[in-house]
């Protein structure tokens, strides 16, 4: 509808969005989300995306059950909110803290998620290591199907420079003519 909507990080309680006409001039802030029950916490990286008539959050936040950084989800009829979360448990666990959920519907419908296994709970060796998955999900986006699959280590020379802790997260993929470009950041986030 013209509009473009900015989420944030929101810490201890939730997401705020803004909306601008512009991207200059923003509303005043407004609580799109304000948390889960599984959750205690930590509420980072959220996105929200169009689909199928509704929209739909992917977040990460630290589980109450075991403090672990886990993905969920959160669904709502407008761009603004208020989202709900519809499962009452994150997304999926799979035994390890997962951070930074992005979506990507491909060309047939297929969608997919992509994440990071988080480097607090991954230790490869004397280093704690962020790993880039992916994972395909049920067309309700609700629910994981198969295995996630290992995408991306701290492998290169470049992703190497900061020191015991490597980072490969903040994934996001883009199409462009038949071929798909995988960013993500490293090195101290």
């Amino acid at each position: 509808e013209g509009g473009y909507y900015l989420f944030a990080t929101g810490g201890t309680v939730g997401y705020n969005v803004w909306r601008s006409d512009d991207l200059r001039q923003f509303s005043d802030r407004k609580k799109a989300f304000h948390k889960a029950d599984w959750a205690s916490g930590d509420y980072w990286a959220p996105e929200v995306y169009e689909y199928r008539g509704q929209y739909v959050m992917f977040f990460s936040a630290r589980s109450k059950a075991d403090s672990s950084l886990r993905v969920g989800v959160a669904v709502a009829g407008r761009p603004e909110g208020p989202y709900a979360d519809p499962l009452g448990e994150p997304l999926f666990d799979f035994g390890y803290a997962a951070i930074d959920a992005s979506l990507l519907i491909d060309t047939d419908g297929t969608p997919y998620l992509y994440y990071s296994r988080d480097c607090s709970e991954n230790l490869v060796g004397h280093r704690h290591e962020s790993h880039i998955y992916v994972v395909r999900l049920a067309e309700d986006l609700l629910s994981t199907v198969g295995e996630a699959q290992l995408l991306t280590v701290p492998d290169l020379p470049w992703e190497q420079h900061s020191g015991d802790w490597l980072w490969n997260e903040g994934p996001s993929v883009l199409m462009h003519e038949g071929r798909y470009y995988l960013y993500y950041s490293a090195n101290y986030f």
